[in-house]
């Protein structure tokens, strides 16, 4: 859970914790195998289209192996419980919940994984019905 870029962002509302100078943490991932997957919220406020693009830049120039998911009209912190933030998603929880566990297989083929009937928030991971009340 977070915001694509190291460097600070301003936060209104939270002015005296801005610092712009904070200096970017150095490059120090890019020397073994990584991939990295982000499951983000297409309505996510604090990820602008400037954020994602920087990353993805970042991200190329160091050779990372990268998937980025955006859930349609899914806000920033969709797969925090209910009881924790108001704008959890199911439908996006249990995705990114899904697209995780297949990062996992494909990175470590040789390791069993456990079936699991509900996520960390407890979000279901069988699929939805396509057209509920249908």
């Amino acid at each position: 859970h977070g915001v694509p870029q190291s460097n600070p962002i301003f936060v209104p509302g939270l002015e005296e914790n801005f610092d712009q100078k904070v200096q970017t943490a150095p490059n120090t991932y890019a020397h073994c195998n990584v991939r990295c997957l982000v499951e983000n919220g297409a309505a996510d406020t604090l990820v602008p289209r400037e954020a994602r693009d920087k990353w993805t830049a970042e991200m190329d120039a160091a050779s990372i192996d990268w998937i980025w998911h955006d859930y349609a009209r899914t806000p920033h912190g969709f797969a925090l419980a209910p009881d924790i933030c108001t704008e959890y998603t199911e439908d996006a929880d249990r995705r990114s919940s899904l697209a995780m566990l297949a990062l996992f297989q494909e990175a470590w083929p040789d390791v069993k994984q456990n079936p699991l009937a509900l996520n960390a928030c407890g979000t279901p991971l069988q699929s939805a019905p396509a057209c509920p009340g249908v």
